[in-house]
């Protein structure tokens, strides 16, 4: 089994991109999974899309390197161990809010002795090896997560989870549980200040900060306040942005 390129990147500390593919087709996977993302992120929680047309696109995927994430709709371990026999390389898990719900959703996916997850690989056999589920538990990422004001409360113990990679902020839910509505503005100084101190407390555990931005223009300052890696927007709003820009520029209205 090849190394996973995303954990080389993140162990050398540099500073990595992904978008979400919420289309459900897998066409529009395989063609951004092309570009030079550093990974995609496949949104069965909120997506179009659900198991069939998630293995679908990791399959589609398969003609590229890029490495592919999917973002479960719960911290239900069947789920997760379905994705990651296709073919999945990191798993998303939402709305971890204990050390107990981090360390249920980090045994899901890693064989034993280090967790419980059953042995059938269908996709994840064909595309990475014979040698997958000897070498699964080094390559597989996991990222919990912090979305709501439980989770920040309790951020401390769920960093300390055994096998753990990654706390992935979700911004929207976040802003929204301590009452500033849905849309993250990072203008807001209390707001940006509780991402930042997010971001510097998983660094401090040895762990990759990632955050979802919605507006690419926020991306740097995501960066410049600590986060590792950055997921930008997803499929459809990427679409829609540059149609409305190439719209704009013909005269369009």
């Amino acid at each position: 089994m090849q190394p996973n390129p995303l954990r080389e990147k993140w162990a050398s500390g540099a500073r990595t991109f992904a978008t979400t593919i919420v289309s459900g087709s897998s066409v529009i996977a395989q063609s951004m999974a092309a570009q030079a993302w550093d990974a995609i992120a496949i949104d069965v929680q909120h997506g179009a899309g659900g198991y069939d047309s998630a293995v679908a696109m990791i399959a589609a995927c398969a003609t590229s390197p890029t490495p592919i994430f999917v973002r479960v709709g719960s911290h239900d371990p069947a789920g997760i161990m379905r994705v990651l026999d296709a073919g999945a390389l990191g798993i998303v898990c939402p709305a971890v809010e204990s050390a107990a719900e981090a360390a249920r959703f980090v045994g899901a996916c890693r064989y034993a002795p280090a967790g419980y997850r059953s042995v059938g690989p269908l996709g994840a056999l064909l595309r990475f090896g014979e040698d997958y589920v000897e070498q699964a538990n080094a390559h597989v990422l996991t990222q919990a997560m912090i979305e709501t004001r439980a989770g920040v409360e309790r951020l401390d113990e769920i960093l300390g989870t055994a096998g753990l990679d990654s706390i992935f902020v979700g911004p929207a839910d976040l802003s929204l549980s301590h009452g500033w509505g849905h849309r993250f503005d990072a203008g807001r100084k209390e707001g940006l200040a509780l991402v930042a101190m997010i971001a510097a407390k998983v660094r401090e555990r040895g762990l990759v900060p990632a955050i979802h931005v919605v507006d690419p223009a926020t991306v740097q300052t995501m960066l410049d306040i600590g986060y590792q890696h950055v997921v930008i927007a997803n499929d459809l709003s990427l679409l829609a942005r540059r149609t409305a820009e190439l719209l704009a520029r013909l005269g369009a209205r």
